[in-house]
This record gives C-alpha cells, sequence and structure tokens, in this order.
C-alpha cells in the first residue's frame, strides 16, 4: 500500500491528486497560508487530518479495518472479512477507484483508494459501499 505523506508524494500519485487538490484548496486555510503556498515537504496529515493511502494489491485490503460488534465482543475486523460500515464509502469522479473514509478522530482518519479492478475481485469491498449507504440513508 502507498501512503501518501507529503504534499510532493499527492502530486505524483495522480488518482488521489486528481480527486483532492481542489477539495484541499478551498479547505486548507491557515492564517495568510494556503494550500498551494505550502512547501512540497508539508505533510499531508499535518494540514487536514486525513492519511491518504493507495491500495494496490488484494493484499493490502486487510489494513483497512474497524471495530465491530459480535454478541458482546467488540473486535476488528478487514474489509476482506465482511462489509463494514464506514463515515464515507463512495466512487472517486472518474469512477476509476472507490475512496473510503474512516473518521477516527474529530480532525479526520485514513482515506483509501481501492481501483476498480480490486473491488472487482473482493465482494465484501463493493458490498461496504452498499452497507454504508444503507447505514446513512437510516438516520436522514
Amino acid at each position: 500500500m502507498k501512503t501518501i505523506i507529503t504534499k510532493a508524494d499527492l502530486k505524483y500519485c495522480y488518482p488521489i491528486h486528481q480527486e483532492e487538490e481542489s477539495f484541499l484548496r478551498s479547505i486548507y486555510i491557515e492564517g495568510d497560508r494556503s494550500w498551494l503556498s505550502l512547501p512540497d515537504e508539508a505533510e499531508i496529515e499535518d494540514a487536514t487530518g486525513c492519511a491518504y493511502h493507495m491500495v494496490e494489491s488484494l493484499e493490502d485490503l486487510k489494513q483497512i479495518s474497524t471495530i465491530v460488534r459480535e454478541g458482546k465482543e467488540l473486535v476488528y475486523k478487514d474489509i476482506t472479512q465482511q462489509a463494514l460500515e464506514f463515515d464515507d464509502v463512495r466512487w472517486s469522479k472518474s469512477g476509476d477507484h472507490l475512496i473510503i473514509f474512516s473518521g477516527e478522530t474529530n480532525s479526520g482518519g485514513p482515506v483509501w483508494y481501492i481501483p476498480r479492478k480490486i473491488v472487482a475481485e473482493v465482494p465484501t469491498v463493493f458490498q461496504s459501499l452498499e452497507a454504508t449507504q444503507l447505514y446513512w440513508s437510516r438516520l436522514t
């Protein structure tokens, strides 16, 4: 799994850059500094609260996990074991990647980009999109 640490890393990871650049420009203003004025070595997570990851293999999916209730127990499950509910799961604007966001703190959390070909190989990944949509539709 490729982790995007700096602004420079983001520039070289086109799928994430394409999707997030305008969002980052719109949200990141600190004092008189904008996203564009940040140096290339600026850490993305410090600026946004989110850690961005590009899934590159089926094995990488095992790193996408959350806590679920099994009976009276709370246990960690990864996305290959069962469909999971997250704060946001959606297709990228291009439709080439499934994006999963897990808001683990008030300041953000991890964001995973999963290529469509990997989504197609593991049913629980696509089912997580459906489970998340169902969860949020019940709240509105």
